[in-house]
């Protein structure tokens, strides 16, 4: 089991780029300190995940809770932007056969952050330099649904819209506990019915109506957001 409290000590404080834009160039020294920084984030960032994957945001009788906005105020603008998750994926990391397993929420893969699936790899293969900003995030977004669908377009083109019905439950990843959640709704638009028993192949009807969900989801999941925190932000990967 992942001990949470080393965890803390895990996460340095947030250090500005010595020459983001512009000027002195780094020293080898202040190089070597930078690594060394963006190497401690990515085993911190791990091991929340991990932590939070053998222990998750319980489902059990959820209510509407609004997050601690004074305490999330101070995190930088960074830390505030939310991983993303799909619960179902996340509980199956703790899986032995995780890497070689079938993976059967994939038609709901837009969900995770690219983060995510990059510390999914393993410690051993992962590169700093790949997580970029999501090295600093302390919070993660994890979906957990009730009742879903993905809208299909069948053998025969007739059209099965999307839906989703959940909780976007916040998790702070240095406590790995749930802070906040709240409970919301997304389905297929209407406007895009037309397109969707219109002309076109299968597949590109398929991916007209998995955008159209895909984003009704992120407006819906935005706004549910904004009803429990003025600071938090989704960060779904496909709209930034």
């Amino acid at each position: 089991m992942v001990r949470v409290a080393p965890l803390l000590a895990l996460f340095p404080l947030l250090a500005g780029c010595c020459c983001c834009g512009g000027g002195t160039p780094e020293t080898p020294q202040e190089a070597a300190l930078r690594r060394e920084r963006e190497q401690q984030e990515v085993e911190a960032l791990r091991a929340g995940l991990l932590a939070t994957a053998a222990s998750p945001p319980s489902t059990t009788g959820l209510v509407e809770r609004a997050c601690p906005d004074t305490e999330i105020e101070q995190k930088s603008w960074s830390a505030r932007k939310l991983l993303t998750v799909d619960r179902d994926y996340l509980v199956r990391w703790t899986d032995p056969e995780f890497e070689t397993a079938e993976d059967a929420d994939a038609d709901w893969a837009w969900l995770r952050s690219e983060a995510l699936q990059q510390v999914s790899k393993g410690a051993d293969k992962l590169d700093p330099s790949d997580l970029h900003g999501d090295r600093e995030r302390t919070y993660l977004a994890v979906f957990h649904s009730t009742d879903k669908a993905r809208p299909r377009i069948d053998g025969s083109g007739a059209y099965t819209p999307g839906h989703f019905d959940g909780w976007l439950i916040v998790v702070d990843l240095l406590t790995t506990e749930a802070i906040c959640q709240v409970q919301f709704s997304a389905g297929s638009s209407p406007r895009i019915t037309e397109q969707a028993t219109g002309e076109g192949t299968i597949r590109e009807r398929q991916e007209a109506v998995d955008e159209d969900f895909q984003e009704v989801f992120g407006d819906q999941a935005t706004a549910a957001l904004e009803r429990i925190s003025s600071h938090l932000e989704v960060s779904l990967d496909w709209t930034n």
